[in-house]
């Protein structure tokens, strides 16, 4: 392949990739407009809920029709009368809240803000993976999780910590290593109370105390996205991989390059 066409296939990579990643960005700008849009709503009609309750509450009062205790109760039973509408209150905002989300799984029965997001869950269920990496064949069920997969082949790391500078490929996982600066732990367990950056740590941790084990390999596969451990390493280049499949795909894709070359 002669320096000219190496450049033409570099620049039409690059141009695939920055197409992909405005493609993901004006996806997920829909989806948070559309998602901002049903909280105002929600937030709006619950503000408007609490208020006719106040009011209804406060006639009540006027017109004496509301009954209140000639007697002091004691501490433990003021306690009681005091946070019982308010735990009822929040249960009722919790239900109203779910009544809002319109769209519901027809599977599960699980309900979203927006049609979009109802679309990306079903696929949960149909195991519809219709984003394919051109590079290993791997499929997804979504563009940006294919986006991300794909700085696994080129290395790309867009993400950086302020800190101390260390990069990642995606979001989640960098705000993930910002809690380690911060010191933030915001999953407690309810048996120890000891605390964990990770929900998924939390709930592992949870496990020891049920002596539940119901993890298979596919989840500690899942795990080294967050924590950045590439315990497959290639003898020829060093380049590091988190799965053994990334490992071997990069090795044939080396091999095949090499005879390429060779051929020229």
């Amino acid at each position: 392949m002669s320096k000219g066409q190496t450049l033409r296939a570099l620049v039409t990579e690059r141009l695939s990739a920055a197409a992909e990643d405005i493609f993901v960005l004006f996806e997920r700008t829909i989806v948070e407009y559309e998602e901002e849009l049903c909280r105002s709503k929600e937030e709006n009609q619950r503000k408007q809920q609490l208020l006719d309750k106040v009011l209804t509450l406060r006639v009540e009062l006027f017109r004496g029709n509301f009954q209140i205790p000639s007697t002091s109760p004691g501490p433990g039973l003021n306690q009681e009368i005091t946070e019982t509408p308010q735990i009822n209150e929040e249960q009722s905002v919790k239900q109203e809240d779910e009544q809002l989300k319109k769209h519901q799984c027809n599977v599960c029965n699980k309900r979203f803000h927006t049609k979009y997001a109802l679309q990306i869950h079903i696929r949960v269920h149909t195991k519809e993976k219709p984003y394919s990496c051109s590079i290993c064949y791997k499929s997804f069920s979504t563009s940006s999780s294919l986006v991300r997969h794909k700085r696994t082949h080129t290395g790309e790391k867009p993400y950086h910590c302020t800190v101390c500078m260390k990069s990642f490929s995606d979001k989640s996982s960098l705000e993930v290593h910002r809690k380690r600066h911060t010191g933030e732990r915001p999953f407690s367990c309810p048996m120890c109370e000891k605390q964990f950056i990770l929900k998924s740590n939390l709930e592992e941790h949870k496990r020891r105390h049920t002596g539940d084990k119901p993890f298979s390999c596919s989840f500690f596969r899942h795990k080294r996205t967050h924590t950045g451990e590439k315990p497959y390493k290639c003898t020829v280049c060093m380049k590091s991989f988190t799965e053994k499949y990334a490992l071997e795909q990069h090795r044939k894709y080396t091999q095949a390059t090499d005879h390429s070359g060779a051929h020229l």
